[in-house]
């Protein structure tokens, strides 16, 4: 089972929306708002994060594209699931980055967040 799972979403209710889901199948959630403050997060609690879920689009210097690239490249061991209802990726993502598009389906997401890298 995975770490600490991130959930990055700027939008509240899609956040504590995901945060519940997450939560009801017994994984341990921190929320934050946006990838400057995942950054930062990652930064300086690298060890305890298995997991980082994050909308593509998001205010600040780093959009969740950034955020994604920057954890596979420095913590390869941390998977990163991305969402978006407007953008997807369409370039080759790395081992540890997925996606799943919005709306999305529980059962999706728990899959890309614990299933096999």
């Amino acid at each position: 089972m995975v770490k600490r799972v991130l959930v990055v979403e700027d939008d509240p209710m899609l956040r504590m929306d995901a945060a519940a889901m997450l939560e009801e199948a017994g994984l341990e959630v921190v929320q934050l708002e946006t990838g400057d403050s995942a950054l930062a997060y990652v930064l300086e609690q690298s060890e305890d994060v298995g997991v980082v879920f994050s909308d593509v689009q998001m205010p600040g210097d780093t959009d969740g594209l950034d955020l994604a690239q920057y954890i596979a490249v420095n913590w390869p061991a941390i998977t990163i699931v991305l969402t978006s209802g407007h953008v997807h990726p369409t370039q080759d993502l790395p081992g540890n980055i997925r996606f799943v598009s919005k709306p999305w389906v529980p059962g999706e997401v728990l899959a890309a967040l614990t299933g096999p890298v």
